[in-house]
């Protein structure tokens, strides 16, 4: 008789999971997700060392301090090199592009090792981020809106100063509230 029970029991479950899977999202979801499309999100780039967001240069307004990462395809490189990043100004072919140990904004050509850089992870979230050009790092400076480019820490038993770390934020730039979410009202009995 136990056998009998035990193979009902495994019948109903296989039937109410096999009812219920049809209602997964799993599968809606993995149709839409297309890992090989690349997203380039707005963001800020803010130095761990001040907060200040690092500026563009190109306009008088909020998306002064914004700037599009994109990852560049090693194809397009002359490094062939994978992980490339570079961060576009928004609305203009202008890219973060280090000349004569300067950081300016200018020319976004993927061949023109000036508009790259390679992100490097640390352990707490913040990067480093180096010039392809240069191999040197962005810095913090000494003042509060200073910016230059200083030697990577690339040593793992080194800690890295927080002047050389960079954090991505979401970019600066007016926002709305969220709408409010409907409070339960509990009745006392």
């Amino acid at each position: 008789m136990t056998n009998f029970i035990q193979t009902v029991f495994k019948i109903g479950l296989f039937s109410i999971f096999t009812f219920f899977s049809q209602f997964s999202s799993a599968d809606i979801d993995a149709e839409l997700i297309d890992d090989m499309v690349q997203v380039n999100p707005l963001i800020s780039l803010r130095s761990l060392e001040t907060g200040v967001p690092l500026i563009n240069g190109q306009y008088k307004d909020q998306r002064n301090f914004q700037w599009i990462i994109s990852e560049v395809p090693a194809s397009e490189t002359t490094f062939k090199k994978a992980g490339l990043t570079q961060f576009r100004v928004p609305g203009l072919e202008r890219c973060l592009y280090t000349i004569q140990n300067r950081l300016i904004s200018e020319s976004c050509d993927p061949k023109d090792e000036g508009s790259l850089w390679v992100i490097i992870p640390t352990v707490l979230g913040g990067v480093e981020i180096k010039s392809m050009r240069t191999n040197t790092c962005l810095s913090a400076g000494r003042k509060y809106n200073d910016y230059r480019l200083a030697p990577c820490q690339e040593n793992e038993k080194i800690t890295v100063s927080p002047k050389l770390l960079w954090f991505f934020s979401p970019a600066s730039m007016p926002a709305k509230l969220s709408p409010a979410f409907p409070i339960a009202v509990i009745e006392k009995e």
